[in-house]
């Protein structure tokens, strides 16, 4: 098995002192961007692959 770490995938979001659920990390307008950011950034790479 192997690894390779997707730098542009990788975010810090603010969810320390917060109460989210699912829908409200995807309704979120600052986490919702960035998590689809990461989701493209993924699927680039693996198609690279």
């Amino acid at each position: 098995m192997s690894v390779r770490i997707v730098d542009e995938a990788c975010i810090t979001t603010p969810l320390l002192g917060f109460y989210f659920d699912e829908d409200s990390i995807v309704k979120h307008p600052v986490i919702m961007p960035a998590l689809l950011t990461v989701l493209d950034s993924l699927k680039r790479s693996v198609h690279k692959t």
